[in-house]
């Protein structure tokens, strides 16, 4: 669904930008959230597990970013550290 793939050389904040046919995603979409993952580009991270939300469109509501604990062993997403 990105344009490119993604380097684990350099760390990148995903943008709306970043996604195909952007154009068409942005018209037809109500809500657009994109994941940052720091762990997955560095692996020395004191950020372990923990997953920036970015809610890039939100055609009801707020845009902003936040941040949830990704539970690897169990494929989900908690509060806190």
């Amino acid at each position: 669904m990105f344009k490119k793939e993604v380097s684990h050389s350099y760390k990148v904040t995903p943008l709306l930008f970043d996604l195909r046919e952007t154009g068409q995603i942005e018209q037809d979409a109500d809500v657009i959230m994109l994941m940052y993952r720091e762990d997955y580009y560095d692996k020395e991270t004191k950020q372990k597990e923990m997953t920036e939300i970015h809610v890039a469109k939100h055609r009801n509501g707020p845009v902003g970013s936040f941040k949830l604990r990704f539970m690897k062993e169990f494929g989900r997403f908690v509060e806190g550290k």
